[in-house]
């Protein structure tokens, strides 16, 4: 192994470095907002003039939970506590259909 040069061969390492993670990692807290909406839309023609239209439309459609950070403020006497409340709206669908002439 070269001078400067990591275990596993890839790249060179710093040898003054400790690491390189970032100054503030913002999921160690508070974990990430992850929301899938989904959208399903079918047409069809009845004759020449006449459709109808059937939708299904989904908010959240995975019901990811994401929980509120937890107390940050030191001298609380909650400090640490995650009260487990959840932050973003739970599954949300809605069915439609119309008929066009």
């Amino acid at each position: 192994m070269q001078p400067g040069q990591t275990a596993h061969g890839v790249g060179t390492a710093d040898p003054y470095m400790f690491g390189d993670t970032p100054r503030y990692l913002s999921d160690v807290r508070y974990p990430p907002y992850r929301d899938i909406d989904l959208f399903v839309q079918k047409q069809t023609k009845i004759t020449g003039c006449m459709s109808a239209t059937i939708r299904f439309e989904a908010l959240n459609a995975l019901n990811f939970v994401v929980f509120g950070a937890p107390d940050t403020t030191v001298t609380d006497s909650n400090f640490g506590y995650n009260p487990h409340t959840q932050e973003n709206n739970a599954r949300e669908a809605r069915i439609s259909a119309r008929f066009t002439l």
